[in-house]
């Protein structure tokens, strides 16, 4: 079974791998890809939430639900997946 440090350096990989990510959104987002950017958005919140969820699992329970309010964001980027015209 793998150590706590060695999640953490897991999940500090994936840090560094979300903001470039995100760099990459945003160029996207320049060029008008919409499409690939909710969909793109939504993986990188899946991912994280996943991740934080098998390495944390104390923050399932916690009272104020830093896992839980992905399911929002989330149910906003499928509304605007759906509502944006196929280019």
């Amino acid at each position: 079974m793998r150590s706590r440090a060695c999640w953490l350096a897991t999940a500090k990989r994936l840090v560094r791998v979300s903001m470039r990510w995100a760099t990459e959104v945003t160029y996207r987002e320049m060029l008008g890809a919409y499409r690939a950017l909710w969909l793109l958005q939504a993986a990188l919140i899946i991912g994280y939430t996943v991740l934080i969820a098998a390495v944390m699992p104390e923050f399932l329970i916690e009272p104020f639900a830093p896992i839980l309010k992905n399911l929002p964001i989330l149910a906003i980027l499928f509304v605007l997946y759906s509502e944006e015209r196929r280019t």
